[in-house]
């Protein structure tokens, strides 16, 4: 496999190979295409669907059974995060991936490991050494219904079921908090440019109700948190904000509603329920009591994933930002701000 979709076969163990061939169903620029077999006996190949060279995002992973027919499309790394210096070529998104390779030392667990680097330049927006862990089989959809408490992980360990977008001045991480014995989901940020997210997907609903707790420590004085429901497709029908002015918020279009104040070191029950009949709609109740009923604002036909993320949605960059224009670097972008932090637990899609 090269970039530029072009790829070649071996039938002997790499003795002799076929003609180099531009392959149709391969939408890639210049990154790397990267292929290995995994430790389920199946195959996988990992790449930025995207012919516009600037644009590496998302990374993406297909899977197959004989190396040679591949589909089951899904996201590794979605995420772009801002920029800190200009320089020639940086293009935006996970540059040049690369697995481990063939013989090589093979880290414990049923996992395949991604690091986006060449010489320790080229990753995510060529400043970033990243690292993936990918659980296998790949999968892209969720069969089992959702009910976690955390009670049964091991605090700093792996986290199933969900994906983590965890910088390292943005964890995300099981913790023995309140207790040992009854765990949560800690989100904590001190960058000031980048945020931690976690993302739980189930099958997919018309309806349903979701409920989750939220503890907060040193807010408001400082951070936010954002509550998303998602369909397949990223769209965000419902939004819910922890703001940095200290309420709880819901983001309703261009228009923001205050729904209540929030305390620190406090803990907040939420149930959500809704349907997508009629272009959708939900009502919301904080601490079992119910504090609004609104549309949506997205129609989708099904929601199947829940978001909380240390931050503002990104709307950029997008396929038109351009990546050439000279610019300063972005101030404080080495220095770590007060952290926020955040606990998730009990949560349950019924």
């Amino acid at each position: 496999m090269w970039k530029k979709s072009y790829a070649t076969l071996s039938d002997d163990e790499g003795l002799t190979w076929s003609e180099k061939e531009k392959m149709p169903t391969l939408i890639m620029a210049g990154g790397k295409n990267w292929g290995q077999q995994t430790k389920d006996g199946r195959y996988a190949m990992v790449y930025n669907p995207i012919a516009t060279q600037e644009y590496r995002y998302p990374l993406i992973a297909t899977s197959s059974d004989d190396g040679i027919l591949f589909d089951n499309m899904g996201v590794v790394h979605e995420e772009v995060s801002p920029r800190r210096f200009f320089g020639r070529w940086k293009d935006f998104g996970p540059n040049y991936t690369r697995g481990i390779v063939e013989g090589e030392a093979v880290p414990p667990g049923n996992d395949m490991w991604l690091v986006y680097s060449v010489n320790l330049v080229y990753s995510v927006n060529k400043e970033d050494i990243w690292v993936s862990r990918v659980p296998l089989p790949l999968r892209v959809e969720e069969t089992n219904e959702v009910n976690e408490d955390f009670n049964n992980l091991e605090a700093g360990g792996i986290i199933p079921g969900w994906n983590i977008y965890s910088p390292a001045w943005a964890k995300v991480s099981v913790d023995n908090f309140p207790s040992a014995t009854n765990k949560s989901l800690r989100l904590e940020d001190e960058d000031p440019y980048d945020y931690a997210k976690a993302v739980r997907v189930f099958p997919a609903k018309e309806k349903a109700t979701i409920s989750f707790d939220i503890h907060t420590t040193t807010q408001p004085e400082n951070g936010n948190l954002h509550i998303e429901l998602n369909d397949r497709y990223g769209n965000r029908p419902i939004r819910i904000i922890f703001s940095e002015a200290g309420n709880i918020q819901l983001e309703s279009g261009k228009e923001i509603i205050s729904l209540q104040p929030y305390q620190k070191d406090s803990w907040y029950k939420f149930s959500i329920h809704f349907s997508t009949d009629n272009y959708g709609s939900f009502h919301l109740s904080i601490n079992d009591k119910k504090v609004i009923e609104q549309p949506f604002v997205e129609t989708v036909k099904a929601v199947e994933r829940i978001t909380f993320r240390t931050g503002e949605f990104r709307y950029t960059p997008d396929r038109t930002t351009p990546n050439q224009v000279p610019s300063e670097p972005l101030p404080g972008a080495d220095i770590r701000t007060k952290k926020a932090t955040y606990y998730i637990d009990n949560l349950r899609v019924l």
